[in-house]
């Protein structure tokens, strides 16, 4: 069996009811009946087991005891006991400490303790003692606390004695380093020590004097240092070294530098628009950039807008831009009609629409009848009025206008027939002239004409390829002109324009034109155009030309490619795409040579530079045209050239062994026999005189521009002539060829070419010759560097008529005809012709 809330079972199994302010109870055998154990709210257990009431002092409680009292009690079990019965003087607490101390009272250690003395306390701290010679130590007024003291600090330290000297919170105490004590303490203190609330202290090590502060300096200890004008303290001169000009010999600066003014002994820089001043605000210069305004302060020349020219730093602006006028160094805007002016009630001139009178601007429309204003004056007036001679204003005067109105529309009229007669004058002309075209180019009917035709959609051609050639042969001539005729035909409704153009640029090989370039072509005509083609080399000619149709009706346009072919005779003008370049060979000052291919041959190829202009390309064209004539097997074989102008070259038959210098070079001790070398002079006195025989002087004979082909005897030609670029035709070159024209090379020049004065003739060549031959049978230099330090020193040496010696490795044959052919008077000299006899001669036997 169960009772209900509030209810209780005694040993008879019977329920009853808890007493009214318990919430659950217990029955006891003891006393027969039940006891509380939760109470009400409101209510708090007893030790009695038994439900009480709060008290009114009590706030909060919870089924067993009191949790919460007002203030100044606190809780203890049932029941709010007051604070003071705990803690003495306590007017806040818990159980164990008190919170807050009635007023007299100072709380410590957790308890409150009564103090005397003190008449005003904040915050458990007492502010104010009773009286003022008490020393307050924040929880106790106490007096008498030092002798003669009548002032404290918080630390107990005496502020003030009332009749002895105050020294170190001491009264009566005496202090060597004061100068002057008193009851609050040492006013003065003696060098190097400062009065700092009444006490002495040391001043900075660097300092010998100072006040305020150790390092306030007055004075330094070093003569070397200075007291610094901004922080007081003693530096050194080595902090002037960027802003001093002239140190003190106490120390400091005596003199700064600029952008710097002194302060003491101390250079402090100048305001940052300065770049001289006496103080901080006191320029006497400015810096770049700034000028003195009227007071003298330095301004920024941004600041002074719209001035025409270089700001002066003295004088500011002295001319303003149109619009404004120089007043205090700087522009001020003009009046809103001057377009310039002196002040802003005096206009020198006018804007646009205004007219200038009396140093003023009055609006055009201010003036009566005036309706135009140029240069600011009345250009034009309205009716029967003119201006005046100054412009200013407008004046009546008699119109001559009507007449002239009148004969201007007499001439217009006139003008008018002329235009018109004029344009039809020009329409029949222009049909006049069409049919003269026409004419002049071969135009006929298509319908009346038996041309047979290929159609190309309107457009008829008589044929779809044009292939050049000539009777007798397939082939067609280099830099010579070879035409074909093409006949073209318009049969459609429009009148159509026909123009030429090649599909590949190949120009450079070869030029093709047009006669006409272009033509109109009415409907059912067609024209005759002469297409000409001109090869710049040998090639082989395979393209196309394109022909561009264009609708002068619709604005359409069309092509039709017509193929062209040609093929080119051999000559001396080469393809550059059939030259297959190789090693390279040597560099000169004429340009670079290759070992190449040219049609399965091995060829050298002379790749030229410096040939740019008009003059040097012809003449290097008459060189190549003189070179193609030249039939010789003394001559070397030359194949052609290359006339493009970035690619010029020329291609002549390869020398396995080189020049015959470059074979005496490589060969000096190996020097072939005798017999060799008079057989390969003779080949070479042979190709100069194939030359000679055809009117040609070749001016640079030396061992360099003979080619060495073979070194066996019993070949028929072992060395051949070279090199023509000095070469000329006699009948052009003889009368105007002399040393000034830097002929030749200088070692191997003839006296009278050295001397200068003199013409260019044949024996100077035989005097060549006569040093190509010492130096080939000597097989070593021609003349020692030690006896010939300069240039010059041959030219001198042979223009005094000596020669060089005979020397070991010669035969007196040899040294005979070189004798006969370096004889100082030209016509002594020996003739190729009995040069080459005399050397056959001596090779037989």
């Amino acid at each position: 069996m169960t009772c209900g809330n509030n209810k209780y079972q005694n040993n008879l199994m019977s329920c009853f009811s808890c007493d009214s302010s318990c919430t659950y109870c217990q029955y006891d055998n003891t006393l027969d009946f039940g006891k509380c154990t939760i109470c009400n709210n409101s209510y708090v257990v007893t030790n009695s087991e038994s439900c009480k009431a709060k008290d009114q002092n009590t706030v909060t409680v919870d089924t067993v005891k009191v949790v919460s009292c007002v203030d100044g009690y606190y809780p203890n079990d049932q029941s709010c006991l007051l604070c003071n019965s705990l803690f003495e003087g306590c007017e806040l607490c818990t159980q164990n400490m008190c919170m807050k101390c009635e007023e007299n009272y100072i709380k410590e250690n957790g308890k409150c303790r009564q103090i005397t003395g003190c008449s005003q306390l904040s915050d458990n701290i007492c502010t104010k003692c009773t009286m003022e010679t008490m020393y307050n130590n924040k929880t106790d007024c106490l007096d008498k606390h030092k002798s003669d003291c009548v002032a404290y600090d918080y630390t107990g330290n005496c502020l003030k004695c009332s009749s002895l000297n105050l020294i170190e919170g001491v009264c009566g105490n005496t202090d060597s380093r004061c100068s002057a004590n008193s009851v609050i303490g040492c006013l003065s203190c003696i060098s190097p020590y400062f009065s700092r609330e009444a006490k002495c202290e040391s001043c900075n090590t660097k300092c010998s004097s100072c006040v305020t502060a150790e390092s306030n300096c007055l004075s330094c200890v070093s003569n070397t240092s200075f007291v610094s004008s901004s922080t007081h303290e003693c530096e050194t001169n080595d902090v002037l070294k960027e802003k001093c000009l002239q140190y003190s010999a106490t120390g400091g600066c005596v003199q700064c530098k600029d952008g710097y003014y002194r302060n003491g002994f101390d250079c402090v820089e100048c305001e940052k628009t300065c770049s001289i001043c006496t103080s901080y605000e006191q320029c006497t210069e400015c810096k770049i950039g700034y000028y003195f305004d009227m007071n003298d302060i330095c301004t920024p020349n941004e600041i002074n807008t719209n001035c025409a020219v270089d700001i002066d730093i003295y004088f500011g602006c002295s001319l303003c831009d149109d619009g404004y006028f120089v007043n205090n160094k700087i522009c001020n805007l003009c009046d809103e009609k001057c377009k310039t002016c002196s002040d802003n009630t005096t206009c020198d001139s006018c804007k646009n629409d205004y007219i200038f009178t009396m140093k003023s601007c009055v609006h055009f429309t201010k003036v009566i009848n005036c309706i135009a204003v140029e240069s600011a004056k009345c250009a034009k007036c309205s009716g029967w009025n003119k201006p005046n001679e100054l412009g200013t204003q407008c004046i009546s005067y008699t119109p001559g206008g009507f007449v002239a109105g009148m004969f201007f529309l007499v001439l217009f009229i006139l003008v008018l027939i002329v235009i018109t007669t004029f344009f039809v004058t020009k329409y029949i002309l222009k049909v006049l002239k069409r049919r003269d075209v026409e004419k002049q180019f071969d135009t006929f009917s298509i319908k009346k004409s038996d041309v047979s035709f290929l159609s190309f959609g309107t457009i008829l051609m008589d044929r779809n390829a044009l292939a050049f050639a000539q009777e007798d042969s397939c082939e067609i001539p280099v830099d010579k002109i070879s035409t074909q005729d093409l006949i073209i035909g318009n049969m459609g409704r429009n009148t159509v324009k026909v123009s030429f153009s090649l599909k590949s640029g190949e120009v450079m090989k070869y030029t093709v034109e047009t006669n006409p370039s272009s033509f109109v072509l009415r409907n059912g005509k067609a024209c005759k155009f002469s297409i000409t083609i001109k090869p710049n080399c040998s090639c082989t000619i395979d393209n196309e030309m394109i022909v561009n149709i264009d609708d002068l009706k619709t604005n359409k346009s069309y092509t039709i490619n017509l193929k062209i072919e040609a093929c080119t005779e051999q000559s001396t003008h080469l393809d550059y795409d059939e030259i297959e370049f190789g090693d390279k060979l040597g560099e000169g000052g004429f340009g670079i040579v290759y070992k190449g291919i040219y049609r399965t041959k091995t060829v050298a190829i002379k790749l030229l530079s410096g040939v740019s202009d008009d003059e040097k390309m012809n003449e290097f064209d008459n060189e190549v045209k003189m070179l193609d004539k030249f039939r010789s097997e003394y001559i070397v074989h030359f194949f052609g050239a290359v006339f493009i102008p970035t690619k010029i070259c020329m291609v002549t038959e390869l020398a396995p062994f080189g020049s015959l210098n470059d074979f005496k070079r490589k060969h000096k001790k190996g020097a072939p026999s005798n017999q060799l070398k008079t057989k390969i002079l003779l080949d070479c006195a042979k190709g100069i005189q194939y030359l000679h025989q055809n009117g040609i002087l070749h001016r640079d004979i030396k061992p360099d521009n003979f080619l060495l082909f073979s070194i066996e005897e019993s070949e028929v030609v072992n060395a051949k002539l070279t090199d023509f670029g000095s070469s000329r035709n006699i009948n052009m070159m003889m009368t105007n060829m002399t040393f000034t024209k830097g002929i030749g090379t200088p070692i191997f020049m003839a006296p009278e070419i050295l001397n200068g004065g003199k013409k260019y003739k044949m024996p100077a060549d035989v005097f060549s010759f006569a040093i190509t031959m010492y130096d080939i049978f000597n097989w070593g230099g021609l003349y020692p560097v030690a006896e010939f330090p300069y240039p010059w020193s041959v030219a001198e040496f042979v223009g005094k008529g000596k020669r060089l010696c005979q020397t070991k490795k010669m035969e007196g044959w040899m040294y005979q005809i070189i004798q006969g052919c370096w004889d100082d008077d030209p016509t002594k000299r020996m003739s190729l012709f009995l040069l080459c006899g005399r050397s056959r001669n001596i090779q037989k036997h």
